[in-house]
This record gives structure tokens, sequence and C-alpha cells, in this order.
């Protein structure tokens, strides 16, 4: 970043974990201390899990050391994960405290069950409470806008996390109407935010006295559980006049992977119980910080359902200087996009989601939008912008954007392959916290 504040405060998770680890010198110590977790992991998932029993079969633990004995691990990924279902649990169904199933489009529409035991959700909590000490403190309040009111679920466990560091939790699930929203970060005093990129945008650009008054009280706001756009963090910036933080993580992770600093140059890790690496997607060759691959992570400290070497499907590297808060942590930069996926234009390569939330949260007015492709003889992309007050300008701005910011849709329309259909609504859309996408048809 061009420009750093001053006088950066390191990560709270350096302490957090030296303490766990216990050494004087961080780096050291957390590669002792993960060669020891992973080999425990190892041992315990043949142990007692039929998949990795087979899985794991060639696999020596006690002769792996890191960090190039990964290397002799296989992979795991989501496939497995749906169609395995409960043959990864190395616990007992007495010892599951929660079970959490999500949906996947990579996997042919079978769902993915996570299991967690009441000691995998305490090293959760425990991430939170250190974790929300970079942008939080005993005298805040945190609304959260998360699902999960829920024992168990994400927005019931960070309240009890971030209560442990004294932050006072304000549940308050989805975003629904801005308006009530609003109204209890005000009635609640709420000096912090967290929730979805999208729904904090989409409330940080409401026009009223009351967004006014309740975004002048907030002083950090975090967002999370999806794809995280460089120019909406912008927006969010300017709009709510405070800093922005942005936390990576997914259920898998068991819900928490890293969070950013004060210097907001990537992600700090929760290294003590995920082990991190960087590999090519093609060749599964473990690449060195700076070069771009996809994340791939291994579970250190999960008793009842250890993943092992699992692959993302996001793209990142690892900052080849580390960051500039001076933290021992490796810093995983922004997610970049991810490994497949997206709409095959033919020819003139592919469209991401990604691809269109970079150029279109640019543009000043656009809250949301939903993207639509129909194949036919002609391929047709539609995208409707939420436009809350009316912008016509924007969407003359994002309909230039599509063609001018995105080369495989430009091309496409040059060739005649492709139209493009800029439409706008001035309400915003149904929210259901599920992973956004470009829809594709096929006209009969």
């Amino acid at each position: 970043m061009s420009h750093l504040p001053t006088n950066l405060h390191k990560s709270p998770l350096d302490a957090w974990i030296n303490g766990i680890t216990g050494g004087d010198c961080l780096r050291q110590s957390l590669q002792e201390y993960q060669t020891l977790k992973l080999r425990e992991t190892l041992i315990r998932a043949k142990k007692n899990s039929p998949f990795y029993r087979e899985h794991l079969k060639d696999v020596d633990a006690q002769r792996i050391e890191l960090p190039g004995g990964l290397q002799r691990i296989p992979f795991t990924n989501a496939a497995e994960l749906a169609s395995e279902q409960g043959r990864f649990v190395c616990v007992s169904q007495d010892a599951i405290a929660h079970i959490v199933t999500l949906t996947s489009s990579g996997t042919s529409g079978e769902p993915k069950r996570l299991y967690f035991s009441a000691a995998d959700q305490e090293r959760t909590l425990d991430f939170f409470a250190h974790g929300v000490a970079t942008l939080a403190g005993n005298a805040d309040t945190m609304l959260i806008a998360l699902p999960g009111q829920r024992q168990g679920g994400v927005g019931s466990l960070l309240a009890e996390g971030i209560s442990r560091a004294g932050v006072r939790p304000v549940l308050h699930g989805l975003i629904e109407r801005a308006e009530e929203t609003l109204q209890t970060v005000v009635r609640e005093k709420a000096t912090c935010m967290i929730g979805f990129p999208v729904q904090m945008l989409w409330l940080a650009s409401q026009r009223s006295a009351l967004a006014e008054e309740a975004l002048t009280m907030l002083h950090s706001v975090v967002v999370c559980s999806d794809y995280v756009p460089g120019p909406l963090v912008q927006r969010l910036q300017a709009l709510c006049g405070c800093e922005v933080y942005e936390h990576y993580g997914m259920t898998e992770m068991g819900m928490g992977g890293g969070v950013d600093c004060e210097a907001h140059c990537g992600y700090h890790l929760r290294e003590a119980d995920l082990l991190f690496e960087i590999v090519d997607p093609e060749s599964g060759r473990t690449l060195p910080d700076g070069e771009t691959g996809e994340v791939v992570f291994t579970t250190l400290t999960r008793e009842a359902m250890p993943l092992i070497r699992y692959r993302t499907g996001d793209l990142s590297r690892f900052s080849a200087n580390g960051c500039p808060c001076g933290s021992e942590l490796r810093n995983l930069e922004r997610i970049q996009g991810r490994t497949k996926g997206g709409v095959s234009l033919g020819e003139e390569g592919k469209i991401s989601i990604t691809d269109l939330d970079e150029v279109l949260f640019a543009i000043p007015g656009v809250v949301d939008f939903k993207a639509r492709l129909v194949r036919g003889a002609n391929e047709h992309l539609e995208v409707t912008c939420c436009l809350p007050f009316g912008d016509t300008h924007a969407l003359s701005q994002a309909n230039a954007a599509l063609h001018d910011g995105i080369p495989a849709i430009g091309r496409a329309v040059r060739r005649g392959c492709l139209s493009v259909e800029v439409m706008a609504v001035s309400q915003p859309f149904a929210f259901s916290g599920e992973k956004r996408k470009i829809e594709v048809l096929t006209e009969l």
C-alpha cells in the first residue's frame, strides 16, 4: 500500500500464538510446534478415520518434517468431503457438538457436512477473542450482522469469543431492512460492525440523518464470509469514514482463518491451529513466497474432523516481504479469485463473479448486482445493478466497465458472439448469505 498509517501495532495474534507454541523465536518455535501437531494429526486420522486410513496408507507420520515433508502427503478436496460424508470423522457421535451442512457448486450438488467437537469450537472462540483485539477493545460494542444466532453458528461463536475480550456483542443477523439495522446501531451504541461485504456496502450507502448518525458512531467495520473486492473496501472506507478490516475464513477452517491488521496488507493467520501453504493448481507443487497459487490448509488441532492438505480453490500468495506491522506470522495477501468456476465465453476466455466485482463495485452508486448469462445461438449477458438512488450515470459507467474492464467480454462483443445488457433496480436483492455467482441459463 502506498499510504500506510504511522506507529503500526503488531498483530495481537503474534503474542497469542507465541504463548501457545512457547519459544523465544516465534517462527522457529512455530515450525517445531506445527511439525509435532501435524504428526499427531496424521497418526490420529489414520487410526480413527476410515477415509484417512486408506488415503494416508503410504504416509509415515513420524518421518514427516516441515516444510518439505508436506509434499509426501496427498491432498484432500471438497468433492471427497461431500462424497465420503462421515468417513472423515475421528470421534464418536457423542463427542460431536456441532454439525454444519454446506451446499457447494463444485461437488456435483452433494452437500458437505462438517463436524466439530466442543474442543474444536473452543479453539475458534479463542481465535475470535484474540483476533478482535486488532479492531476493538473492552469499551466497544460490536453489531454482528451475520447468520447463526443458533448455538454453535458463526454468529453465536463470534459473540461468545469477542465477549471474552471484553467487547460487548449485539447479535443482529443478516441485514434485511437498512433502517432497522441503523436504528439498532444507534440504540445499542455500536462502535464496530461485522458483516458480508455487499450488505455492509448497502448499509453504508444509505442517505439519511439516521445513517449519518449511525455511521459516525463506528470506528471500525469488518467484512467477511465472501470474496472482498478492493474497490468495495475503498468505498466503505470513504462512506463510513473509519477503518475497514477483512477476515478470511471458511467453515472448513473452523470459521476462522486469518484477519488483517492496521497495515491492511493481508491476513495474519491462525497458524497454531492451521498450517497453510500455496501450491501450483495444476502440478500441486508447493510455491515459494511471492508466487500466486491455490491456498491449501491442514488442521493441526481438530478433533472431530481433521482436514489434511485441503484444497480451498482460492487463489492468493504469501507476501515475500512480510507485513509492515512487524508480525512474524505469514502474511497471506487478499484472495484474488478461484482456481475453477467462472463462465466460459469460448475462445475469448472465462469470466467470473470476481471479475465483475472488481469493475462494478468501483462505480459510485452500485451497491449490488446480479449477473446472468443466457446461452443460445448468440450468448447474452444480463447484468442488473442495484442503484438505490437512481443514478443513471452509474448505469452507463457499468456498461462501459464491462466492455473495457474485462478483456474476455470486450473480445466476445467485438467478435459478435456476445451481447451485453445492463439494467437497474432501486430495491436491494434478497440476500441469503450464500456465495455470489453468475447464473447460467440455456435457451431451449
